[in-house]
């Protein structure tokens, strides 16, 4: 299980690349109001896409299963940049197809 979760493990450069692309984004559409804490997610459909359990995922970005359930349940505001970063390089995605209201900002810029 280990070397499946290491090959799974996104590497430090492409942490830097995706976080400093997610920041400027963030920056330019602004962060998540907290009246937004709450908004929809597709993590939990990519994640079973994938055929991850939450265990599997949360050893992979390296964080415990209570974090993948907030992002399943959409408290995109109370996750960090980096959490975000790394759920979206683990399940192949961008941060913007997890929480669609990251994208709708994103598309409004």
């Amino acid at each position: 299980m280990d070397d499946m979760v290491e090959e799974l493990r996104p590497t430090s450069e492409q942490r830097a690349i995706a976080r400093e692309a997610l920041r400027s984004k963030m920056r330019a559409v602004g962060a998540p109001r907290a009246r937004e804490s709450r908004t929809k997610s597709r993590v939990l459909e990519i994640r079973r896409m994938r055929g991850l359990t939450q265990i599997r995922l949360a050893a992979v970005i390296g964080t415990n299963v209570e974090t993948v359930r907030k992002a399943e349940r959409g408290y995109l505001a109370q996750l960090r940049t980096s959490t975000v970063i790394r759920f979206a390089v683990a399940l192949g995605v961008g941060p913007a197809d997890l929480w669609p209201v990251l994208g709708a900002r994103l598309r409004k810029k």
